[in-house]
């Protein structure tokens, strides 16, 4: 979401990076629209780990990473260490 300003960059670099982006970021408009609707739908949507893109419609395949269930451990535990939230 290139309209957020949530990483300012100076104008050069930021139109350029929006140019080049922005199909892949997708719009404030867009993102919001669609979190609102997968958030409010009637009946609700289960709570199933479904990945869904900049739309409420498709659900869309993760990255590669994501699935890595050794990486899951460890993030897993980075996060409980550092939230001082234990194992």
């Amino acid at each position: 979401m290139t309209e957020t300003n949530f990483a300012a960059t100076p104008r050069l670099v930021g139109g350029l990076l929006r140019r080049v982006f922005s199909a892949r970021v997708g719009s404030l408009d867009t993102s919001s629209n669609a979190l609102a609707n997968l958030a409010t739908a009637t009946p609700r949507l289960p709570l199933d780990g479904r990945y869904f893109d900049r739309t409420d419609v498709t659900d869309a395949r993760s990255s590669e990473l994501s699935y890595n269930e050794q990486n899951a451990r460890e993030l897993w535990r980075f996060s409980a260490a550092v939230t001082r939230l234990g194992l």
